[in-house]
């Protein structure tokens, strides 16, 4: 079977995956696989954002910001944003009355965008307290060190947004989410800046960041895709979802992870990577009961004279550990490598019912494995590479039934 149709079948597969999860409009996650813990923070995710309360149309006010600030007057309510371009530049800043809900919505399918200008100082929207929702909006940051949206406001649901930093000095990522239980589903990031992130998720000192789901995004281009981070080395974002996005962005790296505490990356596609699809590069608390499952992850064959693209890079070099680790049922494809793990820190997890299909170099390469289990991997490498390999194991790493 040549490359074009196995893509095509996992194309098929990938959107028939995407459709049984979207029953009734709410995020899922399967709990039919052998993982570490429970998905204990797993609640439906009602994520439509549309008008509520009394809307008060932009056009109706000399600014945006007036039409804000007579919404929080009011109680709360919808902002309305007909098509078109609207001039930002001063920051939105939504830190709201205890109890004021305010939802800042553009015209569905409508072209609705929010253009921080060059010289604003501060996100072009920052999102401060509980109660708020955006929806059909685009949000552009042609700031020189600002994202275009700061999210800190427990909460938060972001639907169906398109998230732009436009430039090219910049490298602070377009949005950031630093809060809980916040949604960001059906929205697309780009970034002109090609060593920038498009979202970035973390946590700030002093603050939780846990139950943050991201769905059904897209990006495209090249940047760099998405970093789980954090700023305070006494913890980490927990409970994080990354489900059903289409990574098409072409830099570096696609998904990186630094530091997080329960993740799962379920039912996307990590594509077209000049270097690495996953990377894992552990920091301050380091990365624990990570869930990666059913994807398609591919880096790709045309860097491979620039560069050794590699699918999923495990860097356990560092002081900080990658423990409780399962990688299953996914297809690792069409790179140089498929998965490499270097030094000794990436312990106490699974590597399981995967397949390694025409890698150039490598399937899987371990330096060093450490109470590991490989099991139920096929490998199918090309001609002059090599499926597995591990250099160095100990008694309890478990090595069978690969095939």
């Amino acid at each position: 079977m040549n490359k074009i149709v196995i893509f095509s079948l996992l194309i098929m597969l990938f959107v028939t995956g995407c459709q049984a999860g979207n029953k009734n409009a709410k995020g899922y996650i399967r709990e039919d696989i052998d993982s570490y813990g429970k998905v204990a923070w797993k609640d439906e995710i009602e994520y439509k954002v549309e008008k509520q309360g009394k809307i008060y149309s932009v056009v109706d006010f000399n600014t945006v910001h007036e039409a804000i600030d007579k919404t929080i007057e009011e109680g709360g309510g919808t902002v309305y944003f007909p098509p078109g371009s609207y001039s930002i530049d001063k920051p939105i800043e939504l830190d709201l009355p205890e109890g004021v809900k305010i939802t800042l919505l553009g015209e569905t399918n409508g072209h609705c965008i929010l253009k921080g200008e060059k010289d604003i100082e501060g996100p072009v929207v920052s999102i401060l307290s509980e109660g708020v929702s955006l929806g059909n909006l685009v949000f552009q940051s042609y700031a020189q060190e600002q994202p275009a949206v700061l999210v800190k406001g427990d909460g938060t649901r972001i639907y169906k947004c398109f998230f732009q930093g436009m430039n090219v000095r910049n490298l602070e990522s377009t949005a950031i989410v630093a809060a809980s239980n916040v949604s960001v589903t059906s929205c697309t990031f780009s970034n002109v800046n090609k060593e920038a992130y498009t979202l970035e998720i973390t946590k700030f000192p002093d603050k939780e960041a846990k139950n943050i789901y991201i769905i059904d995004f897209f990006l495209n281009g090249e940047f760099n895709g998405f970093v789980i981070n954090s700023d305070d080395e006494n913890g980490c974002p927990e409970n994080v979802l990354i489900q059903r996005g289409v990574f098409l962005n072409y830099n570096t790296e696609q998904l990186t992870i630094k530091s997080v505490k329960n993740l799962v990356v379920d039912n996307n596609m990590l594509d077209q990577s000049a270097l690495y699809c996953i990377t894992m590069n552990p920091v301050y608390k380091g990365i624990d009961n990570v869930t990666i499952k059913e994807n398609y992850i591919a880096a790709s064959y045309r860097f491979g004279e620039l560069a050794d693209t590699t699918a999923i890079l495990v860097d356990g070099t560092k002081d900080s550990k990658i423990t409780n680790v399962v990688i299953t049922n996914n297809m690792i494809a069409y790179s140089v490598n498929g998965m490499i793990v270097n030094g000794n820190n990436f312990a106490d997890s699974k590597v399981i019912d995967n397949v390694f299909q025409s890698t150039l170099s490598y399937g899987l390469k371990i330096e060093e494995a450490i109470n590991l289990s490989i099991q139920r991997n096929s490998f199918k490498p090309d001609a002059s590479s090599i499926g597995l390999q591990i250099d160095k194991q100990n008694d309890k790493t478990i090595v069978k039934d690969n095939f």
